[in-house]
């Protein structure tokens, strides 16, 4: 057989030699196998860049996070991309799932939140966080936490009391008594 050697030992070597070489260069704008395959002229397709979507940056850094998480980012790049706005909430509840010891699989909770749209249910809305900055720029509290405001003395006061004992100009005196930071 023409282009087989044989080799010492019980192991054989084929050599196949192939003709004409076609190097295609995918970034090519001409397709030289256009009438094969399409039937009729080249479709231009525009590609739409809006700021809801995802870069490969964002993408990484997400996979990064996942995989501190210890959830395979592989299972999850489909749904990453196609709910791309659910993805920092899924993750805040995996974390929190974590943290609080109730949750088995993470990958599951994460692909769930991520289609469903749930977020964590301790999260503090922007404006208590912002009349928290407020009153720490003013050294009158140092820290939240679990449903605590931590005073400069160091006295621990719910919330809901701080914010009636320190009102937020503009109305807002409610707070969710699950808010945590």
């Amino acid at each position: 057989m023409p282009g087989q050697k044989i080799l010492s030992g019980n192991f054989a070597k084929i050599n196949r030699y192939v003709e004409d070489i076609e190097q295609v260069n995918s970034i090519s704008l001409e397709d030289s196998h256009e009438d094969n395959f399409s039937g009729g002229a080249a479709e231009e397709v525009e590609v739409v860049s809006t700021s809801d979507k995802q870069n490969k940056s964002e993408i990484r850094e997400i996979c990064t996070e996942l995989k501190r998480l210890r959830i395979n980012p592989e299972q999850c790049l489909g749904v990453i991309k196609k709910h791309w706005e659910n993805v920092a909430g899924a993750l805040a509840r995996v974390k929190e799932a974590i943290n609080e010891g109730w949750c088995n699989n993470p990958t599951g909770l994460f692909i769930n939140s991520c289609k469903s749209g749930e977020k964590p249910k301790n999260t503090v809305d922007a404006g208590v966080k912002s009349w928290f900055e407020s009153l720490r720029r003013e050294r009158i509290v140092i820290a939240m936490s679990a449903g605590f405001v931590y005073m400069s003395d160091g006295e621990a006061v719910e919330i809901g009391e701080m914010m009636r004992r320190y009102p937020v100009e503009g109305g807002l005196t409610e707070v969710n008594s699950s808010a945590r930071i």
